[in-house]
């Protein structure tokens, strides 16, 4: 589909989104030649978007997250965690209940001087992991993602950022079958 359907399936503003073109702040990993997007295209411009907030008249309110980083947390979750993202039909995904982001996470070292040798970790790090489900399914991701990191230290939820994907499809498809491209 052309550019201009593509931003009305997507919700999108034309000139935010030609900054956010011309700055690389876009959730495709090919960027679409101007006449070649799909709804596919337009449900992650949507989802990126709904990470960064910035709707309300003062853009002061409902702020999110940077662009760059938005993108990114779109690109990764989609390519990574929800490989059938570009497969799976909007419609399945707008049947459902599922969320899209990511969880960050911070280790804390233990006091080393109590431990063996071999199980100081020295310091602390910080990581993140892409997440798509129901919400009801994030506590539990939140702990296996502990668990998997290992070590005796602590490991914190430091900030969780997600989207209703769920939504996004939604409102993609409502849009599109407003231009009878669905």
């Amino acid at each position: 589909m052309k550019r201009a359907a593509f931003l009305h399936c997507a919700n999108a503003d034309a000139e935010r989104y030609k900054v956010l073109d011309r700055r690389d702040q876009t959730p495709f990993i090919d960027h679409p030649e101007k006449n070649e997007f799909t709804l596919h295209h337009a449900f992650r411009q949507r989802l990126a978007l709904d990470l960064m907030g910035g709707e309300a008249k003062d853009k002061a309110q409902l702020q999110g997250l940077n662009p760059d980083y938005a993108s990114k947390i779109v690109v990764n979750v989609c390519r990574f965690t929800w490989p059938l993202a570009d497969d799976e039909s909007l419609e399945a995904i707008a049947a459902g209940n599922l969320w899209a982001g990511v969880v960050v996470f911070d280790y804390v070292a233990p006091d080393e001087d109590n431990l063996p040798p071999e199980a100081v970790i020295e310091g602390s790090y910080r990581w993140s992991d892409w997440f798509i489900g129901e919400l009801d399914e994030l506590p539990s991701f939140i702990e296996k993602k502990k668990r998997e990191a290992g070590g005796p230290g602590r490991k914190d939820t430091v900030r969780i950022f997600i989207a209703d994907a769920s939504a996004c499809a939604r409102g993609v498809l409502r849009r599109a079958e407003e231009l009878g491209v669905a």
